[in-house]
């Protein structure tokens, strides 16, 4: 039985820097890594009081065209956005 493919294709190594490139535009103080496992991309994103997690398989990011990537970038940012918007605002004592 051959052995799973586990480098990533030119294409999908582009789709993934574009993920992150985007989600750092649009949460401009957080940090965003990635890594890539069994075809699943994991994305963590920190914006230092609040921690997110994505996942993409490869195949939904296969099947997306760049207008369709860049539609659920957008979707996902403005959830998390909204998400830690919605924090009660701490005060120093």
């Amino acid at each position: 039985m051959p052995l799973k493919e586990t480098t990533m294709t030119v294409e999908m190594q582009r789709k993934v820097v574009r993920i992150v490139e985007r989600l750092c535009e649009k949460l401009s103080d957080a940090n965003v890594e990635w890594k890539y496992q069994a075809g699943i991309y994991h994305l963590t994103i920190d914006d230092g009081a609040t921690r997110f997690s994505i996942q993409f398989t490869e195949q939904f990011l296969l099947r997306k065209s760049d207008e369709d990537l860049e539609e659920e970038i957008h979707r996902r940012a403005e959830r998390m956005l909204c998400e830690t918007s919605q924090r009660p605002i701490r005060r120093a004592s």
